[in-house]
């Protein structure tokens, strides 16, 4: 059975469940159990894979520069989940992500998107970031926020 299929076995599956709690109707709640089981059907459907592995450590560029993914995603297009961490112990800086190639300039200080945006010191950010066919994106920040900069992969789609 092909993964799409068992995913809307399994989806299906808890549909016809009763949930026994009282207010809410059929197939609305269901265990971590069950939770688990349909979103890891989903997820293998679709192709996400879970990396959580670290591609940057110490300065962020301040001029676009690749950051090679391949390491985590291999050499492939994707569509890839990053988490940055901004080091810096008293100023939020804005960082950006592209694809490799791209010749769009629009990193703009505070630009907020799904690809660029400000992250708080001493806290991360998230950004969705598309490779191109080798696995690189190209990266930049603000300002050098610090040797403590760190870009993981978290997750990507083939």
């Amino acid at each position: 059975m092909g993964s799409h299929n068992k995913a809307a076995v399994v989806v299906a599956a808890h549909e016809v469940k009763t949930t026994g709690v009282h207010g809410v109707g059929e197939s609305t709640v269901c265990s971590e159990t069950e939770a688990g089981t349909i979103a890891a059907a989903l997820i293998a459907a679709q192709g996400l894979t879970v990396a959580e592995t670290q591609v940057h450590s110490g300065q962020p560029p301040t001029s676009w520069t690749d950051l090679n993914l391949s390491g985590a995603i291999g050499a492939q297009a994707a569509l890839v989940l990053v988490k940055v961490y901004n080091p810096h112990s008293s100023s939020d800086y804005t960082y950006a992500f592209r694809r490799n190639g791209d010749g769009d300039n629009s990193f703009n200080v505070g630009n907020f998107n799904a690809s660029s945006g400000q992250i708080v010191h001493l806290s991360f950010g998230f950004f969705i970031a598309v490779t191109d066919p080798s696995g690189i994106v190209e990266w930049r920040a603000e300002a050098a926020s610090g040797s403590g900069t760190t870009v993981d992969v978290v997750a990507y789609l083939k």
